[in-house]
């Protein structure tokens, strides 16, 4: 078998054996049915990762409105000049006005100031008010050299904004400075969208307690009990955002793997309805044939001319065999006239049968 006989498509139709159609329709519609499926599901993925990607979107977006005043109040604090001068307030408390002066020049919403030396051994956490354990600890932590978190304070009334950052002098950490905002310095930025999140809340980390909603936007039961949680650098502040885990319902594997079988469903499909098709083809020819055998086999078949003529020789010897009979019949009294005309026409028709 060569290779243009071995890759002929009537090679591989066969023309004896017949499917089922309703087994072929069934192969079509499992094979269109796989591709549409797996169409709709790896959109279904698609809009879910798109989803899942505004949403993130809009919560990282929030943080960056949250934290652009936060880098504001940690640059100002961290100014050399306000440095300086808090430098020179721990070393003369009388000079700490001048501080809070060029500090709210600066930045209105600043309340009040604070300084402390580096060692704070001495003070007392209930002398320096109602938040004084919370005042006292984030001295200690920028004193041990730790991120300063911006924070705010509930238990004053007005609730107040307050951050700590270590004072230098050289390369020597010196003390510490306290400042007291107005939160809305911070809070007045938190303008969310939430066209994909559907509800989003500021809130702030309290330790063992539970969380203080500062801000919030849309509806709250989608935020469900477990939510993504994003931190605000440099603070206690998180984004709280709907919980974004996307499960998909096929991966890529699987997809390729679903459309594949789809295609070789149908590619099944068509070639057998092809094979149907070269077998209906054969039978029709099959049955032409056997008509044309039959009506040729009822049509009375030709002998030609020499036939005709040996059928004429026969009709002249029965004739000659009729008339002998006659004579035969009459006797002797027949006519001399007679007997030799018959003698004559018995000649002929021998001369007759020795042609045919």
């Amino acid at each position: 078998m060569d290779l243009k006989e071995a890759l002929s498509p009537g090679r591989w139709l066969s023309g004896k054996k017949h499917v089922d159609p309703k087994l072929i329709l069934a192969l079509a519609l499992v094979g269109a049915g796989l591709i549409v499926v797996s169409g709709w599901l790896a959109f279904a993925d698609w809009r879910a990762a798109r989803q899942q990607a505004a949403a993130v979107a809009e919560g990282e977006a929030a943080v960056t409105q949250v934290l652009e005043p936060v880098q504001s109040i940690k640059r100002v604090l961290g100014d050399e000049q306000v440095q300086a001068l808090a430098a020179r307030a721990i070393d003369n408390p009388a000079t700490t006005e001048d501080l809070f002066a060029y500090l709210n020049g600066r930045m209105s919403q600043v309340s009040a100031v604070r300084v402390f030396p580096a060692d704070v051994r001495d003070v007392r956490p209930e002398e320096l008010g109602p938040n004084g354990y919370a005042l006292l600890d984030m001295v200690l932590a920028a004193l041990d050299g730790n991120p300063s978190l911006l924070q705010i304070h509930h238990v004053l009334k007005p609730p107040a904004l307050v951050d700590a950052v270590p004072v230098r002098s050289g390369e020597q950490t010196v003390g510490v400075l306290a400042a007291t905002m107005d939160p809305g310095l911070v809070l007045s930025a938190f303008q969310p969208e939430i066209e994909a999140l559907g509800y989003i809340r500021l809130s702030q980390y309290n330790g063992s307690q539970p969380a203080t909603t500062l801000g919030e936007s849309g509806t709250a039961g989608l935020l469900g009990d477990v939510p993504d949680r994003l931190a605000i650098a440099g603070t206690l502040f998180r984004i709280e955002i709907p919980r974004q885990d996307v499960v998909g319902f096929l991966s890529g594997g699987t997809l390729a793997g679903t459309v594949l079988t789809g295609l070789l469903c149908l590619a099944a499909a068509i070639v057998l309805r092809l094979g149907n098709r070269a077998w209906a083809l054969e039978r029709r020819i099959d049955e032409a044939k056997r008509k044309r055998q039959v009506a040729a086999d009822d049509e009375p078949g030709w002998e030609g001319p020499g036939a005709a003529r040996a059928a004429v020789g026969v009709a002249g010897a029965q004739a000659a065999l009729a008339a002998a009979e006659a004579r035969a019949a009459g006797g002797a009294n027949a006519p001399v006239g007679e007997r030799a005309a018959d003698r004559n026409a018995g000649d002929r028709n021998a001369e007759d049968r020795n042609a045919g």
